[in-house]
């Protein structure tokens, strides 16, 4: 699945094992009371840099797992499914924001 995805970037890094590009960003929040939600975006190469403002279009996919673990307030063996999400990134630009003229 693609979509496209207005967000800012926070934090990013290179991880020389995968030769891949990490780039934490954040959407803007659906109003003034809300929190943004963050990602994390895979590339091959950079997106920018921290406080730049950009556009990508990025390729969804991910699984959900099974993980195991013992409730430590009764020992009773439990289950929970883990959501795991990848966002590879295709195509990506700087993001052209509209500029409210003071009044």
């Amino acid at each position: 699945m693609k979509l496209s995805i207005l967000c800012r970037i926070d934090k990013s890094y290179f991880n020389s094992d995968y030769q891949k590009h990490y780039t934490i960003v954040s959407t803007p929040a659906p109003d003034q009371f809300s929190m943004p939600s963050t990602f994390r975006l895979s590339s091959d190469s950079s997106l920018g840099s921290v406080g730049d403002i950009i556009e990508a279009e990025v390729q969804l996919s991910g699984y959900v797992k099974q993980e195991k673990y013992t409730d430590k307030a009764t020992g009773e063996k439990k289950e929970f499914t883990r959501p795991v999400t990848y966002l590879n990134v295709g195509k990506f630009k700087k993001a052209s924001l509209p500029i409210k003229e003071a009044s």
